[in-house]
């Protein structure tokens, strides 16, 4: 189609969604970018808003850590050099910054979702040699176990979404 030249175009000199989001923090540092709804008991209250500026700045903090801490090292494979890291968790705002943040530093996102199965989990670490994985409190649990059980041996760290318990 005619059309699907447009999509590969720059729009306003942005190509990437890293430049998107530097330049939105620069122009709009202080407007609402992500919001998260509080929660009170099982009850869903307001949202809480995070702005451009803050999620730029988040986001190229887990960046930067990803990189000193060598948590998504590059691996080669038959069509090219890739670096990855796992995303298992639902859609929060700790996935998107995990997302941005990842692309801030050329790091694939694979993601991970129930649906897929323990298999299709240990298939995909499998291919990937992934070594990294994001992941919220709900998912803990069924990773370790994998872990444990000897399916996802190339993981070596995990990146927790929440705060930690005692069981945790």
């Amino acid at each position: 189609m005619e059309d699907d030249a447009e999509l590969f175009k720059d729009y306003l000199g942005m190509a990437t969604i890293p430049a998107v989001l530097k330049n939105a923090a620069k122009k709009f540092p202080d407007n609402e970018c992500f919001g998260t709804r509080r929660k009170e008991g099982a009850e869903y209250k307001e949202y809480v808003w995070t702005s451009y500026q803050t999620v730029y700045e988040r986001s190229h903090a887990f960046a930067k850590n990803l990189f000193k801490r060598g948590l998504c090292p590059s691996k080669d494979f038959e069509d090219g050099t890739f670096k990855f890291i796992a995303l298992y968790s639902k859609n929060r705002e700790e996935w998107c910054q995990v997302d941005l943040g990842s692309s801030l530093c050329g790091v694939t996102v694979v993601t991970l979702y129930d649906t897929l199965g323990k298999s299709s989990i240990e298939f995909i670490m499998e291919q990937t040699q992934l070594e990294t994985v994001a992941l919220s409190a709900d998912k803990l649990k069924s990773m370790l176990a994998m872990k444990q059980e000897g399916l996802i041996n190339s993981v070596k760290a995990f990146i927790y979404f929440d705060q930690a318990t005692e069981e945790d």
